[in-house]
């Protein structure tokens, strides 16, 4: 380079081994001399801009950060950028932005709403804590190596993008789930408030078992998926409670609303109440809770479902039956529940079930259950498949549509 520059020749390219000016040269001083030595305008800035508040942390001890902070890969220099915490670090105001992949084992302290967001590889590791008020969110993927139980002193959990690989159980009670992705072996459990709001692509359950027995308030579409041999199950549990504000779905695998297997399931043991909207239910399971449709909102199955004893359903809305519908259990439908809606696949009723307000716009009824009607019932097209044990009571008052 300097040959060519007391030559009078062009420069093309210069080229600095930036990881030896960090160990060596003061920054001020570095910038000097590439100033005076012609770099100057975007290139001068481009490198100011690279060596700009950066720093090397090495942790051993405590560490307090009372304003904006980001903890940034920087070099090769002490375990090739990784930034472990073993001990405490007090978040007294604003967001710590932890770039750099690492091992969490110690205590993250949060004061005066501040925020902790991981952007990178981190691993939960036995001991970790967090505490305080604020919000811990991942934008990352975030390994949890131990058993962790969120109590009701720590920050809201909010995982926005990436994922939460969970391996020994994780416990939730205050947490939003914008997008991203939660799997692993161990059991995710939600007792407190969990907001869904995803997007289009949904908030993802992926391989994994996750009881609620808190309050999921369901704004957006939740994925579950799996492999052939892997089954992904959301239980509403009893005490458990989903509320749906707005057109939902919960799907079997992303992209694909009708699953090519049968190892996706969510289970509804508690309550669900759809108060606008429409809930889809694209995955096979269980209902042995309550489903409450109000403000003329719609419940849809497009899936194997099966009606279980103390299944119930009211409100003022629609249920709509898109495919299978195992009736297990005696079924009563009061004048002061939903309409039942049959537009296609079947109603397979084995202990006898009694409609007040149907429309049976396509497939089948069958079973060896006793159909009984009461009241009004809407017929459009329809194809009455009789095997020699079906029974129908017919008490209702029907109009055909042709």
């Amino acid at each position: 380079c300097y040959k060519s520059l007391d030559e009078n020749k062009t420069v093309l390219a210069l080229f600095l081994d930036f990881e030896k000016a960090f160990d060596c040269v003061d920054y001020n001083i570095l910038l000097y001399k590439l100033q005076h030595y012609g770099i100057r305008g975007i290139m001068l800035k481009w490198i100011e801009n690279y060596l700009s508040c950066r720093c090397q942390y090495v942790f051993v001890n405590n560490v307090t950060i009372n304003n904006l902070s980001s903890i940034n890969y920087i070099n090769h220099i002490h375990n090739a950028g990784l930034f472990n915490n073993y001990g405490n670090i007090n978040i007294n105001n604003g967001t710590l932005n932890i770039n750099v992949d690492g091992t969490d084992s110690g205590n993250y302290l949060f004061n005066n709403v501040a925020h902790l967001n991981f952007k990178a590889n981190r691993n939960f590791n036995n001991s970790i804590k967090l505490t305080g008020n604020g919000i811990f969110e991942i934008n990352g993927r975030l390994n949890i190596n131990t058993p962790y139980t969120q109590n009701n002193d720590e920050p809201i959990w909010q995982l926005s993008s990436g994922i939460i690989n969970d391996h020994s159980g994780l416990t939730l009670n205050n947490f939003n789930w914008l997008n991203g992705t939660i799997t692993g072996e161990g059991k995710l459990i939600t007792s407190g408030i969990i907001n869904i709001n995803s997007n289009d692509d949904g908030a993802i359950l992926e391989n994994k078992i996750w009881d609620n027995t808190g309050i999921i308030n369901l704004n957006g579409t939740i994925n579950l998926n799996s492999n052939e041999t892997i089954q992904t199950n959301l239980n509403n549990q009893i005490t458990g409670q989903i509320n749906v504000n707005n057109t939902t779905n919960l799907i079997s695998n992303i992209n694909n609303f009708y699953s090519s297997h049968n190892n996706t399931i969510f289970n509804n043991l508690g309550k669900t109440i759809i108060n606008n909207g429409e809930l889809n239910i694209a995955v096979n399971g269980d209902d042995s809770g309550n489903y409450i449709i109000n403000n003329n909102s719609q419940l849809n199955f497009y899936k194997n479902r099966n009606f279980n004893e103390n299944i119930k359903i009211t409100g003022s809305g629609i249920f709509s039956i898109n495919d299978i519908l195992n009736i297990n259990t005696p079924y009563i439908q009061n004048a002061a529940e939903p309409r039942w809606q049959l537009n296609s696949g079947t109603i397979n009723d084995n202990l006898g079930l009694t409609l007040n307000n149907f429309d049976w716009f396509g497939g089948t009824i069958t079973g060896s259950g006793i159909l009984t009607t009461l009241g009004n019932i809407n017929i459009k097209t329809i194809i009455l498949i009789f095997y020699c044990f079906v029974r129908i009571n017919w008490y209702a008052i029907f109009t055909h549509y042709s």
